[in-house]
């Protein structure tokens, strides 16, 4: 038996349920409805289904423009962009990719080879790893000039990165922040003056 409609927002459940059905593009939105209800979930009315089909579609189109962007097909810039993210992984060595603040205004990294014992930061010493990992992977990637394309394609990344040094002194955490979803996804964004010629 269907619950009685529901006034409040759909949860994750339902939405887990219904956008898979909005994805394969053959139900109403009363028949949505129908499946929602046969599941046993709270009656949902059809100006929710129609925000929710909408909401759909917009996420959909940016989701594809913002894969899109990442992957061209062309296999020499996706290598090309493989090789620049592992420039962020380079500069996150030695568990940087792990730090997190503290409420007392230090830094805690997390090493996974000794998970029992924290190493304690103050922001001084940060910045001094931080800033000498850059100078690592700076002479890491020398070649063609690949640390040049990796400070281009960043400034797509993250806007407010113009100078990395800089960054690195006055915002630590959001450039790492920054590197850490680049060394997640594998890939980077944006272009430069080698994507030009690819």
């Amino acid at each position: 038996m269907a619950k009685k409609e529901g006034a409040t927002d759909p949860t994750e459940g339902e939405l887990q349920f219904i956008f898979p059905l909005f994805a394969e593009g053959k139900l109403s939105d009363d028949q949505i409805i129908g499946e929602l209800e046969s599941e046993g979930y709270t009656r949902r009315g059809k100006r929710l289904i129609k925000r929710l089909r909408m909401e759909y579609k917009v996420a959909q189109k940016v989701l594809k423009a913002y894969y899109s962007g990442l992957s061209t097909g062309n296999p020499e810039m996706i290598r090309h962009r493989r090789k620049l993210s592992t420039i962020a992984r380079i500069i996150l060595t030695g568990w940087l990719d792990s730090v997190k603040r503290l409420d007392d205004g230090k830094f805690e990294l997390i090493d996974r080879e000794n998970l029992t014992k924290p190493e304690y930061l103050d922001r001084k010493q940060l910045i001094e790893m931080l800033s000498s990992n850059l100078e690592y992977a700076e002479i890491q990637a020398r070649e063609n000039n690949l640390f040049e394309c990796f400070k281009e394609h960043l400034r797509e990344e993250n806007k407010d990165i113009i100078d990395i040094e800089s960054h690195a002194k006055q915002s630590p955490l959001e450039l790492i922040d920054t590197l850490r979803e680049i060394a997640e996804r594998g890939l980077m964004k944006g272009t430069c003056h080698v994507c030009e010629s690819l």
